[in-house]
């Protein structure tokens, strides 16, 4: 049996430069390794089934609908074939099917395989082998079932036959010959809409001139700082835009014949065939450029070949600029990094399916296409897709779902008009449109996990959902699609996306919650279908944080009432920025879990694993777990969290967790908000507002816990990372509650989401007995949460082992757990650790493993599949029915038993009732006046409950709605009083109908506007809240943007192109004082409209609407003078707190500055402004400032004194003129003003400031508990450090070490340590430390120690001063290797007495570059557990050199610095070892200046920590690259927990170390080196 696949690769491997040199080398580190060829018995190496390699498929345990699943296993890299066996014995004593003529990693069945259990392994052959028969050991045996009762047949044809369903005719992508009659009349119907949009533009663009060649400014070596990003999207959009022309003509060709289209596009093609394909639009340079330009290019040369004046020598130009720069992403993605063996790679998954969709498109009008083919088709088919599996999520997460679900159908669609092969029967495929309706429902205002997850669902979301509605006839998509509320985007495949005959239908069948075990995310929902709707996303996930991803394993977003409540913070500005790097992407920027001040998850690491534990949903408890231990990179040995959903609206969440630091940890919980985030500290509570919604949080346990909040983006290093771009401007709250020190600590918490209209919530009563707490709600659910780590709980009537158990009338939920009973009844027993829910005739399993429940359920008679309601057969074996169905039953007595198979398993039971059609129901309705009656369509829920759907006939605008059913709501909106409905809006029923009244805003009279011609004036001296118009909160249409080509704007932005009717944006302002308010906005808006026509905008504030007009400018905003503010006549009352403002565009185009709320008072003069501000008495923290009186028309009450214009206090006008400003910061600079004001609040102008500079006077200072310490003790050398002590100026400069045979005398160090040499062996001594600041401040408090030492060394450790040396000669561990004339020898230090040894590479051979000398290298004895090595070293002149410590003949911490002048260490990824700069990618390494360097390593938990110091760290003007840290004031780098080089686990100890340099010339200096052990 041959396989689709089966065609040998020519392996190629490319080489940075700096690899280049290991081949030279023969290694990296100068040990010895062992081939993995050279084993007698090759064995799957430890490695492979981690990381980034192409992981093996069938997974253990799977349950699949895709008959047969795909096959595919790590990629080997000196395999020459592999074998594969599959069978129905777990011990495949008996093989059904043995291929072993394999010679790819992967295998697709091309029949379909009998239902039920089977199990499959495979081995490879080493490449030369000595004989046929040297295998490697088997891989372990992996089992999956093919579920027969929803089994999809998925053969797939071999290659040959799939290049044989595809002709020699064009065209081929879309449609064909056969089928381009029906394609064409698509534009009458399904593609009528985007077919006139391309006819409008195209026909406008025809024969205008070609666009020049897009230049990208800036060259490779240019920093990826934000101008880097701009040209790169500047790059994008130009070449973008001209493609997209091109391509619009052809496709209007296809679509109509007309020769005039074929025409345009040929020119169009032929233009962008002579750009430069090594030039600007280069893959090098930006690969999403060149591939579209290939792309879309193909496409159009498939459609324009039947063109008669499409020449011969025209098309093979075409096709020539196509090959080349397919052939560039295919030697990419085949030859240098194939996608078979890393699978694991965002845009090479795009750009893979695009070579396939190309090699379609040539196929035999370019020869390379067949190989093309061949090299990807099988691939794509096979591991589509690769951040997913069969139930249909995105690990990557939402944002990026959109680009990339719509990227793969391209590839999907082509295959299957040209092959007739339909890639959407492919499981994944049938169930991707589930990620969506649960992870991205319609009404979300924002996506979760990953990059772009603050995108709402919008025109890319429709076009998915239209495609998969009509592929599958899924009625529940087609509604989704629909309620999303946008119109599918221009993209073409739009043309044939969609079925209009297809009825919709809300996902009322569906149960409310889902988990995607592929990716290890789940979604509760209140109800599916409501976009108001209460949700909780939870992650943790097999796929780590690599990529688009996060370090956010174990977190959760909350979303209710059509707001973003406990969100992710940061905004994704850009792939490579500072904002998402140092901050969005780490785990304290998730509510999630960190410790001991923002230490979490790497990022970018596909091995920061989390894992869910388990899932199980109810209409009374939701709960799941998740295990995210193995994501904190050894720092937690748990980090279990449970979370109970409590329907509707309440979730109890518990986090059990363990440090593995000696001492414990403070464990921090963090929580972030988009607007208002306010934490009670002293009752560890924390309320979340956003517009009506509400998110009230509770932590029970433990006591004793602090909290840190935050309003700006602050890295690990408290270094303010800002976002970028579109997001510049934007905020975000955030807050930690931080436990006491400790090496366990269970964090139990409950988060209750409430509409603020309606009030807080009633909070649990909670009991804490010590090992667990009971939490009683309102409605009668009971939690109970055991508090320790293990062990049955016993609470009154209750005993349970578990984490949680929880009641509600007769549901019962055990969380994680074996057991739990109530009045002495056993309500459940499972013989594994599970989650289970009963009650209601509802039964839902979840456990890691198979298990065996016991439930007490009386009258139990039937046992009901729940999605389908098929009975499932009680009786039989359990061993067979487990392998054919996974599920074994019977019952005895009162006690249902029930066997199931990992996973969950959901069941209806005896007659609970099932979805079903229902009679369609009328609905009364009012329309302004209007009466009338809508039918509505009518289905039953899971529960068995009527909800109707269906569409008003109603205009587009702003409505009020005055009557409506209790169970009315939109279907895009919600249950609102006001809301701005499209046309025909969607709506849906629960319940009994009635009447539906609406009026429409607008239609009388404008709310009375004043214009102001002094807006920035007016908004400084009136009592205005305002925000900048860039920071709004939502917005619903995509042309309303952010332009920032107007600095004098007020932030250096605004909002502009809000142009389109029924866009909007929503903003959040705080109002700080019960009152009457009017609406502001300062404006520009008007031009090129009609005379005696004036722009209008409709607006909501709360729930009160309103619709103004507002005056016609110069223009759109080009000087400052031009601009105005529209005060609206609002009048609305409003109490303190944040208030939502709801702008939508009624007519003509407006530019927003700022808008604000204005309280309406009788007093809105402003006072004079205070004059003759003086300064004095200024001290390091204070000053005082006096100033002489204002006037105003009613009277002045206070003045407002600011500090470089932050405002310090408010003084009343009653008393002296004169404050003291305190809290200053010494040695600073402050400009003091003062405004008065009034008893309106108006506030005058600013004063003149006056300046003054607060001097520094007070010594350093200690803190009892701060030490002078030993690091190490070696017979003649003290190793001390102690802590830092603190200074007024903020920042401590230098140290004084002074010792007791020395009096008098100290030496000064800038760091908190210092080795203190020429001490003699046994002898007692005693070292005192005092600090000292910039002002020269000494203190004379600091901390002592006495010591004796050591008469003799510890075997293993050294200390080398180089001092007694005369000659650099082997012996002792030390080798030296001189070749070429290259120098090593020791030499006087210039830093202190004694001697450095010098290292000199003064050997440069274009010819030999890459050679090596001289090296030096110290051999020890092995030293195990906690190891430090440390020097101090000087680049005299910098080449390319290499310092290593490395164990066991391996390497272990490298350090690797080039002739740019840069170094850094290695990390893994992509598979790939990669060099990371420090302190960041633009400090060099400072010549001719001492640096010391640390490394702490941990030989047990495998990773290490860098300390770098030197004095040119302070001159620095960037920060550390995150998660280092930069103290610039000592110029000390550090980075905690790397893992060793090449993520080496196998090594446990260090014993070597190497320093040496090869390509180019260096010189080099070491003052000493030494190793030793820590504790």
């Amino acid at each position: 049996m041959r396989t689709v696949g089966e065609t040998k690769t020519n392996l190629r491997k490319s080489f940075i430069w700096f690899m280049a040199a290991a081949l030279a080398f023969g290694c990296f580190g100068g040990f010895a390794r062992t081939p993995e060829a050279n084993a007698a018995v090759p064995a799957w190496p430890a490695a492979s089934a981690t990381g980034y390699n192409m992981p093996f498929g069938p997974k253990d345990g799977l349950v699949t609908t895709q008959n047969p699943p795909d096959f595919h296993w790590p990629w080997i890299s000196n395999a020459d074939k592999y074998q594969l066996q599959a069978g129905r014995a777990a011990d495949l004593s008996a093989v059904v099917y043995d291929e072993d003529e394999l010679t790819n990693n992967f295998y697709n069945f091309s029949h379909a395989l009998d239902a039920g259990t089977w199990y499959w392994r495979v081995r490879y052959h080493a490449a030369g082998a000595a004989a046929p028969d040297d295998w490697s050991t088997w891989s372990d045996v992996r089992k999956f079932r093919i579920d027969g009762d929803n089994d999809v047949a998925f053969p797939v044809p071999s290659v040959d036959d799939l290049l044989g369903e595809i002709g020699s005719g064009h065209p081929r992508i879309w449609t064909t010959a056969d089928t381009l009659a029906d394609f064409r009349s698509l534009k009458t119907t399904t593609g009528k809409t985007l077919y006139e949009k391309k006819l409008a533009s195209v026909t406008a663009a025809l024969n205008e001139p070609l666009p020049a060649e897009p230049v990208f400014p800036y060259p490779p070596s240019h920093p990826r700082d934000t101008e880097y990003e701009a040209a790169q999207t500047a790059l994008r959009q130009a070449s973008d835009k001209a493609v997209d022309k091109m391509a619009d003509a052809a496709f209007l060709y296809l679509v109509t014949g007309n020769a005039d289209y074929a025409a345009e596009a040929k020119r169009r093609l032929n233009g962008i065939a002579q750009w430069n394909i090594n030039g600007s639009t280069s893959y090098a340079q930006n690969d999403q450029v060149h591939r579209y330009i290939a792309l879309r290019s193909a496409m159009a040369y498939d459609w324009l070949c039947g063109y008669s004046l499409f020449t011969e020598g025209e098309k093979e130009d075409v096709r020539d600029m196509i090959v080349a720069r397919t052939a560039t992403m295919y030697d990419d993605l085949v030859t240098a990094h194939p996608l078979r063996k890393t699978p694991f790679d965002s845009h090479g998954w795009t750009n893979f399916g695009y070579v396939g969709l190309i090699a379609i498109a040539l196929l035999h009008d370019a020869p390379e296409a067949e190989d093309w083919f061949r090299g990807t088709v099988p691939d794509y088919i096979n591991f589509m897709p690769p951040w997913g599996g069969e139930d249909g999520g995105w690990s990557q997460g939402t944002g990026y779902w959109q680009y990339s679900s719509l990227f793969g159908k391209e590839f999907t669609d082509v295959l299957n008009s040209a092959s007739r092969f339909n890639l959407y029967d492919k499981a994944y495929s049938r169930n991707e449109g589930l990620y969506p309706l649960y992870m991205f429902p319609h009404g979300s205002p924002g996506g979760v996990f990953g990059d772009g997850s603050e995108d709402s669902p919008s025109h890319y979301s429709v076009s998915i959902l239209n495609r998969l509605a009509q592929m599958y006839q899924d009625p529940r998509l087609k509604w989704e699609s629909e309620a999303i509320g946008s119109e599918p985007g221009e993209e073409l495949f739009n043309y044939f996306y969609g079925d209009a005959d297809l009825s919709a239908m809300p996902p009322v069948d569906l149960p409310d919650g889902r988990w995607f075990q592929d990716i290890g995310e789940v979604a509760m929902h209140s109800e599916l279908y409501d976009p108001d709707r209460v949700s909780l996303y939870f992650k943790s996930s097999p796929y780590g944080s690599y990529n688009h991803t996060h370090a956010d394993q174990n977190s959760f977003v909350v979303k209710a009432f059509g707001e973003s409540l406990a969100v992710e913070a940061g905004f994704f500005d850009s792939y490579t920025s500072a904002h998402m790097t140092n901050y969005g992407r780490q785990t304290f920027a998730s509510n999630a879990i960190t410790l001991d001040v923002k230490k979490g998850q790497p990022t970018n690491d596909i091995d920061a694993d989390g894992k869910i534990l388990g899932f199980v949903t109810h209409p009374d408890f939701d709960a799941t777990s998740g295990d995210a231990s193995a994501a904190y990179a050894g720092m937690l040995s748990r980090a279990d969290r449970k979370i109970i959903y409590v329907r509707p609206s309440t979730f109890v969440v518990v986090d059990q967790l363990a440090s593995n630091k000696p001492g414990g940890s403070n464990f921090e919980w963090w929580l972030h908000a988009d607007d208002e985030l306010d934490v009670d500290v002293p009752n560890a509570e924390a309320t979340i507002l956003k517009g009506n919604a509400g998110l009230k949080v509770k932590l029970l346990t433990p006591g004793g816990l602090t909290a840190v909040t935050e309003d700006k983006f602050l890295d690990r290093n408290g270094i303010e990372q800002k976002p970028t771009g579109s997001f510049a401007g934007r905020e975000q709250k955030h807050a930690a509650f931080v436990t006491p020190k400790a090496s366990q600590a269970t964090i139990v918490s409950t988060m209750q989401a409430y509409e603020r209209s309606e009030g807080a919530p009633e909070e649990a009563t909670v009991e804490n007995n010590g090992t667990y707490l009971k939490l009683s709600f309102a409605d009668g659910s009971v939690v109970y949460v055991r508090t320790g780590t293990s062990g049955v709980v016993s609470a009154g009537n209750v005993s349970f082992e578990g984490a949680a158990v929880a009641f509600k009338g007769d549901t019962v939920l055990l969380v994680d757990g074996k057991s739990v009973s109530k009045d002495g009844i056993a309500l459940i027993a499972s013989s594994e650790t599970a989650t289970v829910v009963y009650g209601e005739d509802r039964l839902s399993v979840s456990s890691q493993a198979d298990t065996q429940v016991a439930v007490h359920a009386p009258g139990l008679t039937r046992l009901r599949d729940q999605d389908s309601g098929s009975d499932i057969p009680q009786g039989g074996t359990a061993a067979e029915e487990m392998a054919l169905q996974g599920v074994h039953w019977t019952t005895s007595g009162d006690t249902l038993n029930v066997q199931v198979e990992h996973g969950q398993r959901a069941f209806k039971l005896n007659d609970a009732p099932m979805p079903e059609p229902m009679a369609p129901v009328a609905l009364n309705v009012d329309i302004d006046g209007v009466p009338g009656t809508v039918e509505l369509e009518r289905h039953s829920d899971t529960e068995g409950n009527p909800v109707a759907w269906g569409k008003l006939d109603n205009e587009p605008g702003l409505y009020q709605v005055l009557e409506a059913p209790a169970g009315f709501l939109f279907t895009s909106h919600g249950k609102t009083d006001s809301v701005f409905l499209e046309a025909d809006a969607r709506i849906l029923l629960r319940g009994a109908a009635g009447l539906v009244k609406l009026k429409k805003i607008g239609a009388d009279a404008p709310t009375p506007t004043l214009t102001w011609d002094d807006p920035d004036e007016k908004r400084e001296t009136t009592p205005i809240v305002w925000k900048e118009a860039e920071a709004y909160s939502a917005k619903g249409d995509p042309s309303f943007t952010v332009y920032r080509n107007r600095p004098f704007l007020s932030g250096g932005a605004g909002v502009g192109t809000w142009v389109d009717v029924g866009s909007w944006g929503k903003w959040q302002l705080n109002v700080p004082n019960p009152g009457t308010y009017d609406l502001v906005v300062k404006y520009v808006s008007g031009w090129d409209m009609p005379a005696g026509q004036q722009s209008a905008r409709l607006a909501m504030i709360g729930e009160s609407p309103y619709y103004f007009e507002t005056e016609t400018t110069v223009d759109y905003g080009t000087l400052p003078e031009y601009w105005k503010a529209a005060r609206v006549r609002t009048g609305k009352v409003l109490e303190p707190g944040p208030i939502d403002i709801t702008l939508w565009n009624a007519r003509g185009p407006m530019n927003v500055d700022w808008i604000g709320l204005i309280e309406v008072k009788d007093d809105e003069v402003i006072p004079t402004i205070p004059g003759n501000v003086a300064l004095t008495n200024v001290t390091d923290h204070s000053v005082d400032v006096s100033w002489s009186a204002s006037t105003d028309d009613v009277a002045v009450a206070q003045y407002a004194i600011y500090a470089n214009g932050v405002q310090q206090q408010l003084v009343p006008a009653s008393g002296a003129l004169t404050a003291t400003v305190s809290g200053l910061s010494t040695g600073q600079t402050y400009a003091i003003t003062v405004r008065a004001v009034d008893s309106s609040g108006n506030r005058s102008k600013a004063s003149a400031a006056a300046t003054a500079t607060l001097p520094d006077l007070t010594a350093p200072g200690w803190d009892a508990a701060d030490a002078l310490r030993i690091d190490h003790l070696f017979p003649a050398i003290a190793k001390l450090k102690w802590d830092e002590a603190e200074d007024n100026s903020g920042h401590v400069t230098s140290y004084k070490l002074y010792r007791s045979d020395q009096p008098g005398v100290a030496v000064e160090v800038a760091g908190t340590s210092y080795d203190v040499t020429g001490l003699t062996p046994g002898a007692s001594y005693t070292f005192k430390v005092e600090a000292k600041d910039a002002a020269g401040n000494e203190s004379t408090d600091g901390p002592t120690i006495p010591l004796t030492m050591p008469t003799t060394g510890t075997a293993g450790e050294y200390y080398e001063t180089f001092d007694s040396w005369t000659t650099a000669a082997n012996g002792n561990g030390w080798t030296f290797t001189r070749n070429f004339g290259t120098v090593v020898e020791p030499v006087t230090s210039p830093i202190t007495p004694g001697n450095a040894l010098r290292v000199l590479d003064n050997y440069e051979d274009p010819a030999n570059e890459w050679a090596v000398s001289p090296i030096v290298q110290k051999a020890t004895t092995a030293l195990t557990g906690k190891v430090t090595f440390e020097t101090t070293f000087i680049a005299k002149k910098v080449g390319y050199f290499e310092l290593i410590l490395g164990g066991s003949g391996t390497d272990l911490i490298r350090l690797t610095g080039g002739s740019d002048k840069k170094f850094g260490y290695w990390i893994k990824d992509g598979g790939t070892n990669k060099l990371v700069k420090l302190p960041n990618a633009t400090a060099e390494i400072p010549a001719n200046q001492w640096m010391t360097l640390r490394f702490d390593a941990d030989m047990d938990a495998k990773r290490y920590d860098i300390t770098l110091q030197s004095d040119y760290f302070k001159t620095l003007t960037t920060d550390a690259d995150f998660p280092g840290t930069l103290d610039k004031m000592t110029g000390t780098y550090r980075i905690e927990g790397l893992k060793f080089y090449d993520d080496n686990e196998s090594v446990a100890n260090l014993s070597s170390f190497v320093f040496r340099p090869s390509r180019y010339t260096g010189e080099y200096l070491f003052d000493y080196a030494t190793m030793f052990k820590t504790p």
